[in-house]
């Protein structure tokens, strides 16, 4: 995947809205969200600048996991189109950015089920 930086990104044909407190994203499995935050970002000094942050719901089995180093830290596998939404809220909170990100087609429906099939199976014994 290639991401590229307009150097003009007033030339784009879709520029994006300016950047709003909240939800940009949620996976389906509820593991991962693209947040945009203003006013309630934990920040020193506080100031109104949009920041685009990663909300992770770590989950044994899963594809975000809690490292097993004991350092708090986290191993994310993200999926194209969370990195895409990630770069849209990055592009809305900075329209200077410009980033172009391309359309990647999702995996067939029943590839999915069949491998959520598979981990299901191989994680219930584990519990």
């Amino acid at each position: 995947m290639t991401i590229q930086c307009n150097p003009n990104p007033g030339d784009q044909p879709d520029k994006p809205k300016p950047a709003t407190e909240g939800l940009n994203y949620q996976s389906e499995d509820g593991l991962v969200e693209v947040i945009t935050k203003v006013e309630s970002a934990n920040r020193y000094p506080r100031h109104n600048y949009p920041v685009v942050c990663l909300r992770l719901r770590p989950r044994p089995g899963t594809r975000v996991q809690a490292l097993k180093d004991g350092s708090g830290g986290l191993e994310v596998l993200l999926r194209h189109t969370e990195l895409a939404a990630h770069v849209k809220a990055v592009n809305a909170a900075d329209p200077k950015c410009g980033y172009q990100v391309p359309v990647i087609p999702e995996k067939p429906v029943g590839r999915k089920e069949r491998w959520d099939a598979i981990n299901r199976a191989r994680w219930a014994g584990r519990k």
